[in-house]
C-alpha cells in the first residue's frame, strides 16, 4: 500500500467523537487506535486514575473522566460531558465487566446470590444504562456506532462461571435490539466477542504458563489475542468501512468459538 493510501486509511475516524467506558488493557488500546485514526475520544472508568493514565497514553485528543457504569447519575454526567463538548457522539464502545462470579469453583449450587447480583449490576444494568444514555447522542449526529465488548462465555457451556456468561449474553440481546430498533435512523450496533485477551497487567499477575495455556484453548495457534486486535476491529466498525455491518456478534478469539 502506498503512503497516500495508507494515510487515508489511518484517518478513517477523522472528525468523529467517540466515547469509551472501561480503561485498562482493551480500553487503552481502543483509545490509542481511535486517536491515531483522527477521532476525539472520551475515556471513562470507575478508577479515575486508570482513565487518566489511559488518556495520557492515547494523546492530547483523548480526555478522561470518572464514571460508574452501574450508577445512573454518573452515566448521565459522563455522556452529558460528551453532549456539551461535541453536541453528540459518532460512536460509543462499552468495554467494562465485573468478573467476580467468573470463578472456577462456582456453579449453580455454590454461586452466592450476592455475587450474582453484583455481577449483573455492572454487566447488565451498567450496559443498559450506558446504551440508553449513548443512543440519543448517536441520533443527534444523524447516526453512529454502538459497540459492546462481549465474551465467549456467552456462547459456550462451562462447568463454572455461568453467572458471568449469563450477564454477557444480555449484552448480545441489547445489541440486537439497538441494531433493529434504530437502524433506520443510522445507528449500527455490534458485539466484539473476546476470548482470552493478553495484556501487561494480566500477565503480571498470572502464572508463568498462562499464555501457553491460553493458546492451547484456541484453534488458531499463531498467538493469543491482544488488545490491539480488538481495537483494530473496533476502529473498522466505527469507520465508514463498517457501514453495512450491524446486529452481529463478531468473535476475536482465535477460533475458540465457531458458529454459522
Amino acid at each position: 500500500m502506498d503512503e497516500k493510501a495508507r494515510s487515508g486509511w489511518m484517518k478513517r475516524l477523522a472528525g468523529k467523537a467517540i466515547a469509551i467506558i472501561g480503561a485498562g488493557g482493551i480500553g487503552d488500546a481502543l483509545a490509542q487506535r481511535f486517536v491515531s485514526e483522527g477521532a476525539d475520544v472520551l475515556l471513562g472508568d470507575r478508577d479515575s486514575a486508570a482513565a487518566r493514565a489511559g488518556a495520557q497514553r492515547a494523546g492530547s485528543n483523548c480526555s478522561a473522566m470518572s464514571v460508574n457504569a452501574a450508577d445512573e447519575d454518573s452515566v448521565a454526567a459522563f455522556f452529558g460531558w460528551a453532549r456539551e463538548m461535541w453536541g453528540g457522539l459518532d460512536g460509543a464502545h462499552l468495554n467494562f465487566a465485573d468478573f467476580s462470579a467468573a470463578h472456577p469453583d462456582q456453579d449453580l449450587l455454590t454461586l452466592s446470590v450476592d455475587a450474582f447480583d453484583r455481577q449483573g449490576d455492572t454487566n447488565i444494568r451498567g450496559t443498559f444504562l450506558c446504551a440508553r444514555a449513548a443512543v440519543p447522542l448517536l441520533l443527534d449526529r444523524g447516526g453512529g456506532t454502538m459497540l459492546i465488548t462481549g465474551s465467549g462465555a456467552a456462547a459456550k457451556p462451562d462447568k463454572s462461571g455461568f453467572g458471568y456468561g449469563m450477564s454477557k449474553a444480555a449484552g448480545n440481546v441489547l445489541m440486537r435490539h439497538i441494531a433493529y430498533r434504530y437502524g433506520a435512523q443510522g445507528v449500527r450496533a455490534n458485539v466484539i466477542q473476546c476470548g482470552m485477551v493478553l495484556h501487561e497487567r494480566l500477565l503480571a499477575n498470572a502464572r508463568p504458563d498462562f499464555a501457553e495455556r491460553a493458546l492451547a484453548g484456541q484453534v488458531c495457534k499463531t498467538r493469543v489475542t491482544r488488545p490491539e486486535d480488538v481495537a483494530a476491529m473496533s476502529a473498522m466498525l466505527m469507520s465508514d468501512e463498517g457501514a453495512t455491518i450491524s446486529g452481529q456478534v463478531i468473535a476475536i478469539d482465535g477460533g475458540s468459538t465457531m458458529r454459522l
